[in-house]
Formats: C-alpha cells, structure tokens, sequence
C-alpha cells in the first residue's frame, strides 16, 4: 500500500548496513529514507517496537538461524501481522547436513551455515499463533537443500 510504514529487520547489522546501501541505490531517497532498519533479537516484537505490519515477508534468511530460533522468527511474524494481513516467507524444509551453530567457524571462516526447519514444524509455527498458513514444496535448490514457499495470513 502506498505510504505504508516498513521496517528492514535482520540480526545483523553488517546485513542491515548491506539492505539499506541497495534501498539508495534502487529507489528514491524520499522513498529509501522511509525504510527502518531494525536489529532484531529473538524477540522480534520488542524490535519493532509491538507494532502490526500489513505484510511480513522473508526470503533467504531464516535458514542461517538454528531451528529453535526458526520457529520462534516464525511464530512472531504470525504475531506482527495486522488483522487481514499476509506474509510470504522461504525456508528451507530438509538439508542434507543437519548441523549446529558453530559461532567460532562462522568468525574464522566465513560465510553462512545452513539450518532447516520440517514442514510440519513450520506449519504448528504459524498454526499455533492463530495464522492461517500455506506451505508448498518448491523442490531442491541450492546444493540439494528443499526449500518451502510459506504463505500465511492473520484472519
């Protein structure tokens, strides 16, 4: 919706720093500067100051956070949605390496480690929150990991 409020939220502020670099680089200021970029913990409603959003949306980025902490983004962004409104996310389902979170690894060595969530865990997420949800199996991608379209809604 035109003029609607929208906040940026990711764990990271390197990442945060990273989003709002692309927003100047591909909307107007006027535009960019209405974006806010939030870090988030793992309460994410207390990041965003208990305000309800019309859409959440997500895409490749809750996979680098353990399970546990999976459901949890999950459930809150059920809990963040406005009455009537839906949210769209991508998370992966199954990945060949079920691994823990290695911190050490991640500063010494870079890059992302990839976590996964069961589809029927990512459905009691959104269901036990009172959302409507819709999960699809987009098949494999990225290096045998299978990836779910999510499509819920606060009715």
């Amino acid at each position: 919706r035109l003029g609607a409020a929208v906040a940026c939220v990711d764990q990271s502020w390197n990442h945060l720093r990273l989003a709002q670099k692309q927003a100047y680089k591909r909307l107007a200021a006027a535009d960019a500067r209405r974006i806010e970029h939030l870090v988030t913990s793992p309460d994410l409603i207390a990041s965003v100051g208990g305000r309800r959003y019309d859409v959440v949306h997500s895409w490749i980025a809750l996979q680098h956070a353990v399970a546990p902490l999976q459901a949890v983004f999950m459930q809150q962004m059920c809990d963040v949605l406005k009455s009537g409104g839906k949210g769209l996310l991508q998370i992966p389902f199954f990945t060949p390496v079920r691994s823990s979170c290695d911190l050490d690894k991640s500063i010494q060595k870079g890059g992302m480690q990839m976590h996964y969530t069961p589809m029927d865990e990512i459905r009691h997420a959104f269901e036990s929150r009172g959302c409507r949800v819709s999960v699809k199996n987009l098949g494999s991608r990225m290096a045998r990991h299978r990836f779910a379209l999510v499509n819920f809604s606060r009715p």
